[in-house]
């Protein structure tokens, strides 16, 4: 399909392409150049699809309240002095290079 570009630089995208797209009213878009190829993206396309590659990438799947408990967790041990198991230094080899602590 073919459009005009005016002399400010403006073009109107057809109807039906906005329709295709889903674009309404003011729907913000992501413009990209890939070399001679210019590519609009609605901006919920890019969330949808990074929400799709994140479930993807998940391991485990986890809630918003799942995060939030573990991190009070952690501020909770913080603010008790508890140092994290991995980072204690108290294995064999640890902080003190003797394996205990310090």
């Amino acid at each position: 399909m073919d459009v005009r570009v005016a002399a400010n630089g403006r073009l109107i995208l057809p109807r039906a392409v906005r329709d295709a797209m889903g674009l309404t009213g003011d729907t913000k878009v992501h413009l990209t150049v890939e070399g001679d190829v210019v590519r609009l993206e609605p901006l919920g396309h890019r969330v949808r699809r990074a929400r799709e590659m994140y479930r993807a990438a998940v391991k485990t799947p986890r809630t918003t309240e799942d995060f939030l408990r573990d991190r009070r967790a952690e501020a909770d041990a913080d603010e008790a002095g508890v140092v994290p198991r991995e980072g204690r230094g108290d294995e064999a080899g640890g902080a003190d290079g003797q394996g205990g602590a310090t």
